[in-house]
């Protein structure tokens, strides 16, 4: 669990951490479909003239259910535009389940950027654990496994701007099934 937080922590600094290279002509073979009804990645041209969610729009995107776990609290972190949800499954918070969104929609933010980089470089991670880099219903994904301690992880981009993992006992197929549809649609709004 040790490894798991400072992965995360890593993470959340990294993203926080001012983008000193301009980026430019970034384009993506994804960049020409057109947003489709399926989960594909859609890609806005524009994200910059949207604002960032409010801790409202954050809470509002987790469901109170997941399958057989219940939604526990969601905690908003409006300086790192980080939200996240915890679920537990009869009230056993050893079987719990943390889901997250970030909005990479903010100066200098680099949350989509580094889940590129991450996805491109295919990294390996610490003795007994597995990273797996593969395209799921047209998301790339990246799945991190740890067995030693049970925790699997599952992450993707939606639409070109919100981080979104989940995280838990299941395995990495049964958590990317936890992702519905719907809840993503929410974010389609913003």
């Amino acid at each position: 669990m040790k490894i798991y937080l400072k992965i995360f922590l890593f993470l959340i600094m990294v993203s926080c951490q001012e983008n000193k290279k301009v980026q430019a002509g970034f384009t993506s073979p994804l960049e020409s479909e057109t947003k489709s009804s399926d989960m594909g990645t859609n890609f806005s041209s524009d994200t910059q003239s949207k604002t960032t969610l409010s801790k409202e729009e954050f809470i509002d995107f987790f469901p109170k259910e997941i399958d057989n776990y219940k939604l526990k609290g969601v905690s908003v972190f409006m300086s790192s535009t980080l939200a996240s949800g915890l679920y537990i499954q009869d009230n056993d918070y050893s079987t719990s389940m943390t889901y997250s969104l970030e909005d990479g929609n903010r100066k200098n933010s680099a949350v989509i950027r580094n889940f590129e980089d991450a996805f491109a470089l295919e990294g390996k991670g610490p003795v007994g654990t597995e990273y797996i880099y593969k395209v799921r219903e047209g998301y790339k994904t990246i799945a991190f496994l740890q067995p030693d301690i049970k925790r699997n992880e599952i992450r993707f981009v939606y639409n070109n701007r919100f981080r979104i993992s989940l995280e838990g006992t299941a395995d990495v197929q049964t958590l990317w099934s936890y992702i519905q549809k719907e809840d993503l649609q929410k974010l389609d709004n913003y």
